[in-house]
């Protein structure tokens, strides 16, 4: 089984990017800073959903894997409503492929866990509802690797093995970019945000193919002013 998912993830390309648009609108008249959220310095957290593939994998049953983000922020306000955000989260990415043992389909998940830190540049728009849009680098350090086999039609045969096991030799450190945009708004005695971001790896994650992190997340977050406390 470990030679058969090695030979599958070398011969394999990613069959679909996914594509999201942001419908953000910037047209709004800007109103005074002193009416929207993030007037100060703000420190929180962020969560959410990730659908992440591998872009160059080559195999055209390979579909993205869900997982989650969480992690920590701080809120930078600058001045003309411009922020700098940098953050420090959990991320789980990888892929989805389906091969074949003798006579049987099976279906592998290769599961990659990163602790990233992306730092993000943006501006506001707007008074109480406030719009952002963000963009950034992102420096990314690989924790697990791992593939999950399970032979289809017998889920009672699972194979686990790691990326070192089959051959797939697997970088430590991952640099991409992040773009995105949502809405923000004051709640309670802080600010909630609403999310959505596409993050593109520029490096390639593996020495045996050439393979980069791609996907987008949506999320929350929330951030209060520490003098709030």
């Amino acid at each position: 089984m470990a030679s058969l998912v090695e030979a599958h993830v070398i011969r394999s390309s990613a069959a679909a990017v996914f594509v999201f648009g942001l419908g953000l609108s910037i047209s709004a008249p800007a109103l005074a800073q002193a009416q929207g959220p993030m007037r100060t310095i703000e420190v929180g957290g962020v969560a959410g959903i990730n659908s992440f593939t591998l872009a160059g994998l080559g195999d055209t049953t390979a579909h993205s894997r869900t997982a989650f983000y969480a992690g920590v922020a701080a809120q930078l306000p600058l001045p003309g409503g411009w922020f700098v955000e940098p953050q420090a989260i959990y991320t789980g990415k990888g892929v989805s492929t389906r091969s074949m043992y003798l006579i049987w389909p099976v279906d592998n998940v290769i599961r990659l866990d990163y602790v990233a830190f992306p730092v993000l540049v943006g501006r506001r728009f707007g008074g109480r509802l406030q719009e952002r849009l963000y963009a950034g680098p992102e420096l990314e350090f690989n924790l697990n690797c791992e593939i999950g086999s399970t032979i289809v039609g017998n889920p009672n045969v699972p194979m686990t093995s790691t990326c070192t096991e089959v051959g797939l030799v697997m970088h430590r450190i991952d640099l991409g970019v992040t773009g995105g945009g949502g809405v923000a708004f004051a709640f309670g005695r802080g600010t909630l945000s609403l999310e959505a971001r596409f993050t593109a790896g520029v490096t390639s994650i593996s020495s045996v193919k050439t393979v980069r992190n791609q996907g987008f997340g949506v999320g929350v977050g929330y951030t209060i002013s520490p003098s709030r406390f």
